[in-house]
């Protein structure tokens, strides 16, 4: 267990044996250019051929090509939670002002 933390049986917890994630600095598979802010949350389409992610702006980059495929915007607000249904047609964003929005995307936009 890692020094500092306290395990408390009531409360269950996973805490990796091993690194999971690259230190800063470290190797990395690509960037996705285009967020000018933090981002606050991020998820990958079914397919896996895509990531949604959001900030201030929620944007969806290719994965193969690491290109910025599309940007929303209208709401003000950032994005704190995201999910993409399991037909990658809609997006659902939960923003910090109390908002939750379904972005629909049109198949076009997609295949």
């Amino acid at each position: 267990m890692p020094e500092g933390r306290e395990r408390n049986p009531t409360w269950p917890s996973l805490i990796p044996l091993v690194p999971a994630l690259p230190l800063p600095g470290g190797p990395r598979d690509r960037d996705l250019p285009g967020q000018t802010h933090w981002v606050r949350a991020a998820a990958v389409t079914p397919d896996g051929r895509r990531v949604v992610s959001g900030g201030y702006e929620l944007q969806v980059h290719d994965l193969a090509g690491g290109g910025l495929e599309r940007e929303f915007r209208g709401v003000r607000g950032r994005v704190f939670a995201l999910a993409i249904t399991p037909d990658s047609r809609r997006i659902v964003a939960a923003y910090d002002n109390s908002l939750v929005r379904v972005w629909d995307i049109a198949p076009a936009a997609w295949s």
